[in-house]
């Protein structure tokens, strides 16, 4: 490990840890929600798979179901809700 000193005010090494910090910051990639996307809350979640609040929200606490925890609340994503759905789905006579 290489040791060097800097040779400067404490003022200036104040701005100096600002400016790196304040890049570092600004160039973090923070994760976006679309605006096009239909999110839904607990609610209309359990309405559209037709479950029970509580059960869903089981589901999600147990991460069996896509779902997303925002500001203490369940949110959960209709195209990956309709993906779950699908993919849980079994074969029957009328869709062979």
């Amino acid at each position: 490990m290489e040791q060097f000193f800097l040779m400067c005010k404490p003022d200036e090494l104040r701005t100096i840890i600002r400016e790196e910090l304040s890049s570092l910051t600004k160039n973090k990639a923070k994760p976006e929600f679309k605006q096009n996307d239909d999110y839904l809350d607990i609610n209309m979640a359990s309405d559209f798979l037709k479950l029970s609040p509580h059960t869903l929200r089981r589901k999600a606490q147990k991460s069996e179901i896509p779902c997303y925890k925002r500001n203490n609340k369940w949110l959960f994503l209709r195209k990956e809700l309709i993906d779950y759905v699908n993919k849980g789905k079994q074969l029957t006579y009328d869709n062979l």
